[in-house]
């Protein structure tokens, strides 16, 4: 019990010290050199749905990755606020939201802060796995797909695998983002 609270203790020092890349990088999948970066679909990637926590593991380039998201319920005081939602719902509010989203690299963990999640909502709790894994270049895209057919959006989490700093964020149509990378 200990050892586990201080390792969220850890993982919310690590990610309140980490710098967010906060601009967004949009459907923009080239590097900052302006060249081209390659994007690789990882394969070997095992999801485990469990009522509302999924928990997301694969090895890349001998390097344990990790993943877990957290949804939870609705909450009118808590989400009020937010004016915009990605997910599956016809109008507001929403059913499910992301409570958090933890992402460890052999054993260094990163909380993604809540801003860049909390907008991120579902209508069903159905077993689905919501969590992939690309590698851009050397970085690591943990991407969440949220909602079905026309509305649906994926959000993008690029990490350096080295330090387990999220270096950029984005939300964007789902099609949109899979089409780009999927594409030769």
């Amino acid at each position: 019990m200990i050892k586990n609270i201080t390792l969220l203790g850890l993982c919310a020092l690590v990610a309140a010290c980490v710098t967010s890349g906060a601009g967004s990088s949009g459907s923009n999948m080239a590097s900052g050199s302006g060249q081209a970066v390659a994007w690789k679909k990882v394969t070997g990637v095992t999801s485990t749905v469990n009522g509302m926590r999924e928990v997301m593991k694969v090895k890349v380039d001998g390097r344990d990755v990790v993943a877990v998201l957290q949804w939870r319920s609705y909450n009118a005081a808590v989400d009020g606020a937010v004016t915009r939602w990605y997910g599956d719902m016809g109008s507001p509010p929403p059913k499910f939201v992301v409570d958090s989203l933890l992402i460890s690299i052999d054993g260094r963990g990163v909380i993604v802060p809540n801003t860049k999640t909390r907008y991120l909502c579902s209508q069903w709790m159905n077993g689905l796995a919501h969590l992939g894994l690309y590698l851009k270049g050397k970085d690591l895209c943990i991407y969440l797909d949220v909602g079905d057919g026309a509305e649906a959006w994926s959000a993008s989490y690029i990490l350096n695998p080295a330090t387990a700093a999220l270096l950029s964020h984005n939300v964007q149509d789902g099609p949109s983002f899979h089409n780009a990378i999927d594409s030769p």
